[in-house]
């Protein structure tokens, strides 16, 4: 919209503000287009987000100290299945050699043809838990404002495999992106909390290993939240 050059004051209009009423302060444009931005989580955010605090944190935390218990980390991604994605996405599983991937695309996205930009996003979950379904519909609102297919490695997690395992199905799955014909320049890696760290260390790892023995492979770009930076030995 545009904004008015000047803003009308009430004496202007015939009406005088009432004695307990505040006048608000509008910004004084110029005319130029002014863009309007909501900022901020939305209702249903900051309710998941307290359900996150009061629920899976604390789990988590717990579960860290004892992880070869039998927890059941994988009831999670399965329960999260209820949480149905947006109506119009689209979503294929992707077999790669020692786990699988799920490939999403928002509603009007294009189909992944290695002509255009891709992400792969690695979830996060402390190693030890999550997946495709408890990070789907952030995953397609990804996919939707990126404007890009997103390739999520549901990658091998402890206790039963370790870090360095997980690492290895990112990479594969970078791989199976350059193999479908994704130039490095049209990869964005990206993840959240441990996701972050794995995204951060197959960066590191494409420097030195690269694809079919060529180093110093770089993705596109980077994208955490709230990331892992450094595993204690």
């Amino acid at each position: 919209m545009t904004a008015p050059s000047t803003v009308p004051s009430t004496a202007h209009l015939g009406v005088r503000p009432g004695r307990g009423h505040k006048s608000r302060r509008f910004p004084v444009s110029d005319g130029a287009p002014v863009e309007v931005v909501e900022d901020g989580p939305s209702v249903a955010g900051r309710l998941m987000g307290l359900a996150a605090l009061l629920t899976i944190k604390p789990t988590l935390t717990i579960g860290s100290y004892a992880p070869r218990l039998p927890w059941p980390w994988g009831l999670v991604d399965i329960a999260a299945k209820i949480m149905r994605p947006p109506p119009g996405t689209v979503r294929a599983t992707i077999s790669l050699p020692n786990c699988t991937a799920q490939l999403v695309r928002a509603a009007g996205v294009l189909p992944a043809d290695g002509k255009r930009s891709v992400i792969l996003y690695l979830h996060g979950g402390a190693f030890l838990t999550c997946g495709v379904n408890t990070h789907g519909r952030l995953v397609a609102a990804l996919s939707k404002h990126a404007d890009s297919p997103v390739l999520v490695a549901n990658y091998r997690m402890i206790p039963d495999h370790s870090v360095g395992t997980a690492l290895d199905d990112c990479y594969d799955a970078y791989k199976w992106l350059r193999e479908t014909g994704y130039e490095p320049d049209q990869i964005v890696l990206a993840g959240d909390s441990a996701g972050g760290y794995l995204a951060l260390a197959l960066a590191e790892r494409l420097q030195v290993e690269g694809i079919n023995g060529y180093v110093g492979e770089s993705p596109a770009a980077i994208a955490t939240m709230s990331p892992l930076f450094e595993l204690d030995n």
